[in-house]
């Protein structure tokens, strides 16, 4: 086990050198993100042979500074003595002005950040369902797969791990499909964005709620393969959530609270997805290892979801 975990560490690990040389703020090219290229400052900066840098939002423009006379340079020398105490005074007023302004920004943080607004919010609550339900679907899958398949089936851990990864690989197509599908309504300009946003995340809940059901009530007949095809349908389904709950937060909000609102929603589906997991093997110990009974509750969870967003989420934006 302590290999595995050294394994999978060093790749998380190497996944961040790719964030770190090509991320940006914005979709746009390196090229333009480039800070030579967008120096937003009227600074003049000196370069180590001596030159001048003059800069300006667009572009920065190199030349060649003039040597300055004698006289010019005891008159410069002067100047400079009387603009230093002119700094002190104005650095000293500035750095005041600094501090009530860090002040005024304490105490208007509740001000600034619409806690209260997203916590009375109709289409806030309908992000916040579907996306536990979600949390909860995507959590109980990862964890109580290979172990279904290893009690309902006999597998062993090399056949049970290999079977589970499927649902993964399902998922990955589906959700760049499912993404494709809905740019390309957006584009079409045929519906509205919030209805788009209501269908795939319907897709996305009712679907593995439908597959899970299925499996649940066919489960002494269920063999293998159709078990694994009804949670590759259920975890592929899902990730129709890409055109759902994941733009909703941009769209309802704007970049300036995309991600305070996306934190206000995730953390209770995190929550929600880890009490799942506990929740599961509980009823599994009390049950008797019934897993029609898992499956059931699943679906209930996910249906539950589903409808919380299609009836209250809508696509206005309510925080920017």
């Amino acid at each position: 086990w302590r290999a595995i975990f050294y394994v999978f560490g060093i790749i998380g690990t190497s996944l961040l050198i790719p964030w770190q040389l090509y991320a940006t703020d914005k979709p746009t090219t390196r090229n333009e993100e480039d800070p030579i290229n967008t120096i937003a400052t009227a600074s003049i900066l000196r370069n180590q042979d001596g030159n001048l840098l003059e800069s300006n939002t667009e572009y920065v423009i190199l030349r060649e500074e003039p040597e300055p006379s004698t006289t010019t340079t005891i008159l410069a020398l002067d100047q400079q003595d009387d603009d230093l105490e002119q700094d002190d005074d104005q650095e000293g007023h500035q750095a005041l002005v600094l501090q009530q302004q860090q002040q005024q920004e304490r105490e208007s943080l509740e001000d600034q950040y619409p806690f209260k607004k997203m916590l009375f919010s109709p289409g806030v609550h309908g992000i916040l369902w579907a996306q536990s339900a979600n949390d909860w679907g995507l959590f109980n899958s990862l964890a109580w797969t290979p172990t279904f398949f290893s009690e309902q089936f006999n597998f062993n851990d090399h056949k049970s791990a290999f079977v589970s990864i499927l649902p993964s690989i399902s998922g990955a197509c589906f959700g760049f499909f499912a993404g494709a599908l809905a740019d390309a309504w957006i584009q079409r300009g045929t519906h509205k964005t919030s209805t788009i946003r209501r269908v795939s995340q319907g897709i996305a809940l009712y679907g593995p709620a439908i597959c899970l059901s299925i499996l649940a009530i066919y489960m002494p007949y269920v063999k293998p393969w159709m078990a694994a095809t009804l949670l590759m349908g259920s975890f592929g389904l899902r990730n129709f959530n890409v055109a759902g709950i994941a733009p909703a937060a941009q769209e309802k909000s704007g970049p300036r609270f995309a991600g305070l609102l996306y934190s206000f929603t995730a953390l209770p589906g995190t929550l929600m997805g880890s009490f799942g997991v506990y929740l599961t093997g509980y009823v599994l110990d009390t049950t008797g290892r019934n897993w029609s009974s898992v499956y059931i509750m699943h679906a209930v969870v996910s249906a539950m979801g589903a409808t919380a967003f299609v009836l209250l989420y809508d696509g206005k934006r309510e925080f920017d």
